[in-house]
């Protein structure tokens, strides 16, 4: 799913007495469909609920002095559902990694570090994100305590970011990595437990990627409640309430919210066709089409959510990480899709079927996030660090390649056909489009105008304000019109009684 910007590509529905052009596109798919499977996960190399337990406990226990596990609760008093009565809650796993063991940062002294946040399992039926995490954490605390595997695979063979392992390394023990594993642990028991294996939502029915402040509840004319259900209101669900508390607490320099349902690699914006421009949006741009060609072989489609997609996305968390909370560079990373799987066979659609698949794909996407923290070095959100022993860390951009001026970067994929359609929609790619009324900054956010607007997003204290001060502007002159009518009306009559 497009960051969780996601759905089911094809319909149910072919026959109707008008055909429009975006229904004759479904139907095309539809003809390139496989048959249905009903793929189910094989749990000899997927990890189970169980499994996570365990290699979390596990993860913990081995690399205590480097290892955090912290489980936030959080519950909702509301319901999604307005028949509803009872609480809703939820139960997430954080993991921080700090390779100087150092965690209580009262002294500010972690600020001067690198600080990535990345999120897996967003959606219950992406079972290969979930899997990626814990093989990109077990590479991580490896490359710390300059561990490898049996076949002697470590951290720095998995990245392709430099060539040079003490810069690599330096850049890990210089970055603090907040990893939530599983997000949706709640629609994650749905898909496991009770085997509904389209199912992408929480555990009340709420797609928590629909549900951010950012063009909240913006319905297209293609939404479909059963994939996108953005909740009664905004930050209605406690899974959102700790994403929320962690930007803030946190503060990351980048955001990662890995997906499946396509390959892609996605910068904001999500609910417009437009990018950022500035130095921060060109940068991330940049890191994008860095990975896509280390880690993806180019296939990837690259760019803003509006545009590679193929349809808009309202609400999502990586638009609110960038638009609200200021993250510097947000990505939204889509790590497999079979774009040719039947409508309702979604396991197959979500995720590879055969264990060389599934070791392939969580092989390079490990590898990309390694690949990210030293990307990230170069980026000039993070403060340069006094003690720098492999040098600037400006070097990390053209370890890969050589540096190059940053430009726009325009939306490119490694699909041939013309016709390419994503997993959630076969709506086409949509053409460019202006920023309308709106300055950009350096970091690629819109500055303030009048009132605090920033384009579609507005502060609803100072919009009341501004609906007040016109709604009593046009009363005033009404009352004052009607004055002068009435003082005309009589003088007309007092004339005519004259005469």
């Amino acid at each position: 799913d497009k960051g969780g910007l996601g759905r089911r590509h094809g319909t149910k529905q072919t026959t109707r007495k008008k055909t429009t052009t975006k229904e004759q596109n479904h139907h095309r798919i539809e003809k390139r469909m496989k048959p249905n499977t009903w793929a189910t996960p094989d749990f000899s190399y997927y990890l189970s609920r169980r499994d996570i337990e365990e290699k979390l406990r596990k993860l913990e226990t081995d690399y205590a002095s480097i290892v955090r596990v912290n489980y936030v609760k959080k519950s909702s008093s509301s319901s999604a559902n307005e028949n509803a009565t009872s609480s809703y809650s939820v139960v997430i796993p954080v993991v921080t990694i700090n390779a100087d063991g150092k965690f209580d940062d009262e002294s500010g002294a972690g600020r001067e570090k690198t600080r990535l946040f990345y999120d897996f399992g967003e959606h219950g039926r992406e079972i290969i994100t979930v899997d990626t995490a814990f093989r990109f954490m077990e590479l991580l605390v490896k490359a710390v305590k300059g561990e490898g595997d049996n076949d002697n695979i470590d951290a720095f063979s998995m990245q392709k970011a430099t060539n040079d392992r003490d810069s690599f390394l330096e850049s890990i023990k210089q970055t603090t990595f907040t990893i939530i594993p599983i997000e949706n642990v709640n629609g994650r028991a749905l898909v496991e437990d009770s085997k509904k294996f389209c199912e992408r939502k929480n555990g009340r029915g709420v797609d928590v990627n629909r549900n951010f402040p950012v063009n909240f509840g913006v319905k297209e004319k293609d939404y479909d409640p059963n994939e996108e259900f953005p909740g009664p209101y905004a930050m209605s669900e406690p899974e959102s309430k700790v994403l929320e508390k962690l930007f803030k607490d946190v503060k990351p320099h980048a955001w990662v919210n890995v997906h499946s349902g396509m390959e892609a690699i996605f910068t904001p914006y999500d609910h417009k066709n437009v990018e950022p421009e500035g130095e921060f949006p060109d940068l991330a741009r940049n890191i994008a089409e860095q990975i896509n060609q280390m880690h993806c072989g180019k296939r990837c489609v690259t760019g803003s959510g509006g545009k590679g997609v193929g349809y808009l996305a309202h609400g999502t968390v990586t638009d609110y990480a960038f638009d609200v909370m200021k993250v510097p560079a947000a990505f939204t990373w889509e790590i497999y899709g079979d774009t040719q799987a039947h409508y309702d066979d979604c396991f197959a659609m979500f995720n590879p079927v055969t264990r060389e698949k599934h070791d392939e794909v969580i092989e390079a996407w490990a590898g990309a996030g390694l690949s990210l923290a030293h990307l990230m070095r170069a980026h000039p959100a993070v403060e340069e660090r006094k003690d720098q022993r492999s040098g600037s860390p400006r070097a990390a951009l053209s370890d890969a390649e050589e540096e190059k001026p940053v430009t726009k970067t325009t939306v490119s994929s490694g699909n041939n056909d013309d016709h390419y359609q994503s997993l959630r929609g076969a709506g086409q790619i949509r053409g460019d489009a202006r920023l309308r009324g709106s300055k950009i900054n350096r970091k690629g956010h819109a500055r303030s105008q009048m009132f605090g607007a920033r384009d579609q997003d507005i502060d609803a204290g100072k919009y009341l304000i501004l609906v007040s001060i016109f709604t009593f502007l046009y009363f005033l002159a009404r009352r004052q019109f009607r004055a002068v009518k009435r003082y005309r009306t009589t003088r007309r009559n007092r004339d005519k009684a004259t005469v």
